[in-house]
């Protein structure tokens, strides 16, 4: 699912780079590569690389520093599923 959004990714870049070219507002092409790369990562699966990742583990640890902000109360037992 990865290679699917940078996929997405590239071409909203070229339709940003070739608005001329193409006749489309930056801006509509931003929002709708944005919003499409989003649907992906939140409908996939995370891969087992991501899940291992230090990016994920620092991910979590700002998680726990932003839930007594928020006043959100739940652990990081939602995070287990995957």
């Amino acid at each position: 699912m990865e290679v699917l959004i940078i996929i997405v990714f590239i071409t909203g870049y070229c339709g940003i780079a070739f608005e001329h070219a193409i006749g489309i507002n930056k801006t509509a092409t931003a929002l709708i590569t944005g919003v499409l790369c989003w649907t992906l990562l939140i409908i996939s699966q995370p891969s087992d690389y991501l899940l291992n990742s230090e990016a994920w583990a620092h991910f979590l640890r700002i998680n726990e520093l932003m839930e007594p902000a928020a006043g959100v109360t739940s652990t990081n037992e939602n995070y287990a599923l995957y």
